[in-house]
């Protein structure tokens, strides 16, 4: 009888050192993962707190102004500060957590803050030639 080839072991081997390579690029891919977590998430909360700070200075600015065209055009500028304020919390929330729910969660709130962005970016467009109109008529 001839020597039987044990394949059984080098297949056993084979699998081995693919699960090792498996191993290595799972910790490859969390610690790229985790990198980026950590190089965005305070960029993202420093986003965040200005756009919240600009959204509460626009406030302001809206209630003590006297001019109705002037108050539109802060107020879509609030509008483009609060829109980027929820977009910017929904993508810290895909940081944050990965589940289902937060995903549905954050895409709902990454969709509303663009919708707020570009409909304060429409407002601010069409208000400020009448702003500066106003303002120009009250320095008369």
């Amino acid at each position: 009888m001839g020597k039987k080839k044990n394949t059984g072991l080098f297949f056993s081997n084979f699998l081995t050192k693919q699960l090792k390579y498996k191993k290595y690029s799972d910790l490859f891919a969390k610690t790229l993962t985790n990198g980026w977590r950590r190089v965005c998430m305070p960029i993202l909360v420093i986003l965040i707190i200005f756009s919240l700070a600009f959204y509460i200075v626009y406030k302001a600015k809206y209630f003590r102004t006297k001019l109705p065209a002037e108050k539109r055009w802060i107020s879509a500028k609030s509008s483009i500060a609060l829109g980027l304020f929820i977009s910017l919390f929904g993508i810290n929330q895909l940081f944050l957590y990965q589940t289902t729910v937060t995903y549905i969660v954050a895409g709902l709130f990454i969709v509303l803050g663009v919708i707020n962005i570009w409909g304060g970016f429409k407002a601010y467009k069409y208000f400020l030639p009448l702003a500066a109109k106003e303002f120009q008529e009250m320095q008369k």
